[in-house]
């Protein structure tokens, strides 16, 4: 029973991280874009 939860909660937590690095990795390709567009705008 004990080791079930152990192993529920690190499938809980790898889907979290994975989600995390999703999140910050849309983030910073959203950054990208912006930059992209402001400089393309610029000139």
């Amino acid at each position: 029973m004990y080791q079930e939860l152990l192993r529920l909660e690190a499938m809980a937590h790898d889907l979290l991280s994975e989600h995390c690095i999703r999140y910050i990795q849309m983030l910073f390709y959203i950054q990208g874009v912006a930059c992209y567009f402001t400089l393309s705008l610029n000139f």
